[in-house]
């Protein structure tokens, strides 16, 4: 003890590796907390009404997007639908709100969910 201060050695913190098990679900829990933020921003009056209404307008912001113009058995306001949920995506992944591994994550659940919607 010098002068007074009294100096506390901290002790050494171990930082353990996680197992592929609880990488995974880490990894699905930012997939699915990166769903609920896409749902919440596509609700939102801000973005609707970004959203054209126009069929041909629609088609275009898919194809800008990458995205397919119509999926097997979609109606006009199911295709909407889809263009908000991509436009509300894609601002969540530019804004930069998400993680990298929830991008990685969510690239592979949004690969299996069009697969599945494709199919039904």
């Amino acid at each position: 003890m010098m002068g007074g201060n009294v100096v506390a050695q901290q002790p050494a913190v171990e930082v353990m590796e996680l197992n592929a098990e609880s990488l995974q679900q880490q990894q699905e829990h930012q997939a699915l907390l990166l769903d609920l933020e896409v749902k919440k921003l596509a609700a939102s009056p801000d973005l609707l009404k970004e959203v054209p209404t126009l069929p041909q307008d629609v088609r275009t912001a898919l194809r800008n997007l990458g995205q397919p113009v119509r999926c097997f058995g979609e109606t006009l306001a199911d295709v909407r639908k889809r263009l908000t949920l991509s436009m509300a995506r894609q601002t969540i992944l530019t804004k930069g709100i998400v993680t990298a591994t929830a991008v990685t994550a969510d690239a592979s659940t949004s690969t299996s969910t069009s697969t599945s919607t494709s199919t039904s």
